[in-house]
C-alpha cells in the first residue's frame, strides 16, 4: 500500500502545468475541475481569474477528504480561512517553527507584518540547507502565471529560515503549517481507489 504522503505528493506533482489559458483547453477544464468542481461553469471560470494558491490546496484536499466547506459552492476570500478551519477540526495546525514534511500545506504572508500578499503551498520534498540556516523545499504553488499571464500552477524553490519563507527573492512570514496526516486522519475518504487524479480526470494532457 503506497503510504498516504507519497499518494498525495504523486496527485500534486499530476498538476503541475495545468492552466486557465482558454488557448489550452484540456488544461484549462481540468484546473477548473480542480479549484471549482461544485460550481457552475460560469462560477467556474470566474474563479479561473483569482489567485489561486488556495484554491488549488483546497482541490487537493477534496481529492483525500471529505468535508462540508469543500463539498458546497466557494465563498469568496475564504480559501485560506478554509484551509485553516479544516486543520482546526483535526488539530493539525503546527507550529511556524515546525519542520514541514511532504504533503503538508504552508500558509505565509499576509497582514501587516506577512512580507507580502497570503499564499498557500505544498511541501514536495524537503531537505537541509547546506549553510545550516534552515530548508530548502521544493514546492507546489498555484496562484502563478503563465507565459499568457493566466493562472497556473508551477513548482517552485523555497528556503525556510526562522520562520519565514523565501521564492525568488520575496520573503513572506509562516503563518501556519498544515499537517497533512492528522487531516486525513480526521476527515480521510476511504475510497482512494483508482488514485485521485484518474478518478477525477486531472491528468494533465500531453503536449500535442
Amino acid at each position: 500500500m503506497i503510504a498516504l504522503r507519497d499518494r498525495v505528493v504523486t496527485f500534486a506533482r499530476e498538476l503541475v502545468g495545468l492552466t486557465a489559458d482558454p488557448s489550452c483547453p484540456a488544461h484549462r477544464a481540468r484546473y477548473l475541475a480542480l479549484i471549482g468542481p461544485v460550481e457552475t461553469q460560469a462560477r467556474a471560470a470566474a474563479l479561473a481569474t483569482l489567485s489561486g494558491c488556495e484554491l488549488v490546496q483546497r482541490g487537493i484536499l477534496r481529492a483525500f477528504i471529505t468535508h462540508p466547506l469543500l463539498e458546497h459552492p466557494y465563498r469568496d476570500r475564504k480559501a485560506g480561512e478554509d484551509l485553516l478551519a479544516i486543520a482546526r477540526e483535526a488539530r493539525a495546525v503546527l507550529e511556524v517553527t515546525a519542520t514541514p514534511q511532504p504533503g503538508d500545506i504552508v500558509i505565509v504572508g499576509g497582514g501587516v507584518d506577512g512580507g507580502g500578499p497570503e499564499h498557500a503551498w505544498m511541501v514536495l520534498e524537503i531537505d537541509p540547507d547546506p549553510s545550516g540556516a534552515g530548508y530548502l523545499v521544493t514546492g507546489l504553488d498555484g496562484g502563478q502565471r503563465d507565459g499568457r499571464d493566466f493562472e497556473c500552477i508551477k513548482i517552485r524553490g523555497h528556503a525556510i529560515s526562522r520562520g519565514f519563507d523565501t521564492v525568488d527573492g520575496l520573503r513572506r512570514r509562516v503563518r501556519a503549517v498544515l499537517d497533512l496526516d492528522l487531516i486525513f486522519g480526521r476527515f480521510g475518504r476511504s475510497d482512494l481507489d483508482p488514485p485521485p487524479f484518474e478518478a477525477l480526470d486531472l491528468r494533465p494532457a500531453l503536449p500535442t
